[in-house]
């Protein structure tokens, strides 16, 4: 259980460079912290193997050995091996028993380390020899409960290694429990390093997948394509790659190769993903650790909590996962439950170390096991109740805190980017559950099976804070968000039965939708004019200018050619400096792209008519333009008769351009599937496809 040669190079030197320090006010110990998975221990063991000459003890907890393993057996043990290693100790230690006969039967864990291990320790005659202590997944030491067995474990090696002679050191490896940071964030004697912030990870992770499943020595080989893959999904938590390549090279089912296999693990759902019941029993053994199964309080205080955790579409902070669950219990006490689950996972989530980090699972297979139900058994989560939770909770949130004018802004004279100060007057304006409020609300309605309670909290919403959405929107800049949410609710509402079909509510979210589309580029430029401008410009029989009118009593008013209806034009996107000669929608209807001689593409916002990044420039000029199924891609058509694929998420062409014509290239598409690229030509109608 050592790090493969080759990895993990950088953080082996700090820990060897912290052992052969002669620092006399170097800190005896040294706390690896990390979440499950991510290679503490395998560091823990290299570390004794490169030390071996000077490893004095070695001691590694497991929940699998707890009632053996405990935190006064583990001095004992310690204080024994330095003995069997250096015979200074070992008389020390002799001498310590003779004036403490009893001391073995205590179960005072300061006067064990006193008496059994700082005594003898300042017997060694040799103080320029490193003596290396090592105790590997203190997390596993027993349950966390103040001033129990664990606890004073964990103050002892904090506050007291340092008592120890110079040459000791104390490497300590655990995961990062709320107990852990409590202490560590209490003190600043150890010296202590984060997993999560060694370099080269993904690099070692790489290396490790090849050398697994690639070595010509064992069975069942993988392409190096094919380990990248891995090692991309194992997201920096060698324990994943470990059981991964433990799984490929295990016998599987009769008849599938490790190909087959691996192709089966990579596409398939969490719910067929059998080989990982290793991974599995160390999420169990974290949770039983954690909750009591037959405590009913406390489980659906875990569900609760954590399926408001999984369901959300960001990672979001203790804090306002509180406020949102408080806001959606809105027949409940003022008590939210948030903070007696997740500082209490601190093995399986990140972030739960401070209120205003994001939580999230350390891997998504985390993910996967607590919403598979024949793999979390007891602990399955149940998405739809976080999604009830949740839409509840930001419907609530947005009525109760949304208001004209959200950031104070001055006047209507600049637009929102000569605004001083903007990022802080979001910042001031607009809280974190705000925002997340105004984003994801219509995603989390749409997750849900049972909307009736969400009819009249829709209506109070649309007919007396959809303007204030609007301009929250346009702030942060995410008006896209208002054309989804119009169409999701307009459709949920016109699928429903019974009172939630309400027609003149559908009608007013597709004037919403209307009025985004027509104002949507003005508003995002300058936020105010949703009301100077947007209001008086409304068509005249709009529901919308009806419902606002008396709110917004001191807006222009249109003397003379107010329209009736809805204009057919929406927009006029400008920004090309020659003739356009291209364009296309996406399939989601989110982008336009278009091709110009002025050999450019661009992309704009198709709600908002906003330029998307940057141009993407060309040799020659664009004749054609088209987006793949999945949006993801653009292919190009040139006049120098080459065709071009673009990647938009990376802003890099792939591959070298595609020949084949020999005039210029007039039309392109992707055929169903996004798996060819048809062209044609201008002068002789050749059609080339390239698969």
């Amino acid at each position: 259980k050592i790090c493969m040669e080759g990895t993990r190079a950088g953080i082996i030197k700090e820990i060897s460079d912290w052992i052969n320090s002669s620092d006399p006010d170097a800190s005896r110990a040294y706390f690896l912290c990390g979440e499950a998975g991510t290679g503490k221990s395998t560091i823990s063991h290299t570390i004794g193997k490169i030390f071996q000459e000077h490893l004095g003890a070695f001691f590694g907890f497991s929940r699998t050995f707890a009632r053996e393993r405990t935190p006064s057996n583990a001095l004992r043990t310690i204080a024994y091996d330095l003995s069997i290693k250096f015979s200074d100790i070992e008389q020390g230690l002799l001498r310590a028993l003779q004036d403490n006969p009893h001391i073995l039967g205590s179960t005072n864990l300061r006067n064990l380390w006193n008496v059994l291990i700082v005594g003898p320790a300042k017997m060694l005659k040799n103080p320029f020899t490193p003596v290396v202590i090592i105790i590997d997944a203190l997390d596993e030491c027993g349950s966390q409960e103040k001033d129990g067995p664990r606890d004073n474990l964990l103050s002892l090696l904090i506050d007291s290694t340092n008592v120890l002679p110079r040459n000791f050191h104390v490497l300590v490896t655990t995961r990062l429990e709320s107990d852990v940071i409590l202490h560590l964030e209490s003190s600043s004697d150890p010296h202590v390093q984060y997993m999560s912030k060694i370099s080269n990870t993904n690099e070692d992770i790489f290396k490790y997948v090849c050398h697994q499943m690639m070595n010509g020595s064992k069975r069942g080989m993988l392409k190096e394509d094919q380990c990248k893959i891995l090692a991309e999904r194992a997201e920096g938590f060698f324990q994943w790659a470990y059981t991964v390549c433990k799984s490929l090279h295990g016998q599987g089912k009769a008849g599938m190769s490790v190909n087959k296999r691996f192709q089966r693990f990579i596409t398939l759902g969490p719910a067929d993903q059998k080989d990982l019941q290793a991974l599995d029993r160390l999420y169990m053994s974290i949770l039983n650790d954690v909750f009591d199964p037959e405590d009913e309080e406390a489980m659906n205080s875990y569900r609760q909590v954590v399926s408001q955790l999984l369901a959300a579409f960001q990672p979001l902070s203790q804090t306002v996962l509180k406020r949102l669950q408080l806001a959606g219990d809105v027949e409940e006490d003022d008590e939210s439950n948030v903070e007696y689950v997740l500082p209490f996972l601190g093995s399986l989530l990140t972030g739960v170390d401070g209120l205003d980090a994001p939580v999230k699972p350390v891997h998504a297979s985390v993910r996967d096991f607590l919403l598979d139900s024949n793999r979390s058994k007891q602990f399955v989560v149940d998405l739809e109740e976080g999604h009830t939770t949740l839409a509840k909770g930001t419907l609530n949130i947005m009525v109760e805190n949304l208001h004209f004018n959200m950031c104070d802004l001055e006047n209507s004279y600049i637009l929102n980017s000569e605004v001083k100060d903007l990022h802080k007057k979001i910042l001031k304006g607009i809280s974190m559950e705000i925002l997340y409020a105004c984003c994801f609300w219509d995603l989390h309605l749409e997750q849900l099976g049972q909307r009736d309670w969400c009819l009249p909290i829709l209506q109070k919403f649309f007919y007396n804070y959809s303007l204030f959405w609007i301009e929250t929107l346009s702030l942060t800049r995410n008006m896209h968000v208002a054309s989804r949410a119009a169409t999701i609710i307009r459709k949920i509402i016109g699928n429903a039965k019974g009172a939630m079909n309400d027609n003149e509510l559908q009608d007013f979210v597709q004037e919403i939708r209307l009025f985004v589309q027509g104002f949507g580029k003005m508003i995002t430029d300058s936020t105010p004019h949703l009301y100077l401008s947007g209001i008086p410009f409304l068509p005249r029989g709009s529901r919308l200018i009806t419902n606002y009118a008396e709110k917004f009593k001191n807006v222009p008013v249109i003397s003379k050619g107010h329209k009736a209806t809805w204009p057919q034009q929406q927009a006029s996107l400008q920004g090309h400096t020659g003739q356009v000669s291209s364009v296309a929608f996406s399939t989601d209807g989110e982008r336009i792209i278009s091709g110009s001689w002025d050999k450019s593409i661009r992309i704009w916002n198709g709600e908002t008519g906003e330029i998307v990044g940057n141009a993407i420039k060309t040799a020659m000029g664009v004749n054609a333009v088209a987006f793949s199924p999945d949006c993801k891609k653009i292919v190009i058509g040139s006049s120098d008769s080459s065709v071009i694929i673009w990647d938009v998420e990376s802003e890099k062409i792939c591959g070298d351009p595609l020949q084949g014509h020999t005039h210029q290239v007039s039309s392109v598409a992707f055929v169903e599937r996004g798996y060819a690229v048809h062209t044609s030509l201008i002068r002789s109608c050749v059609i080339l496809v390239y698969a």
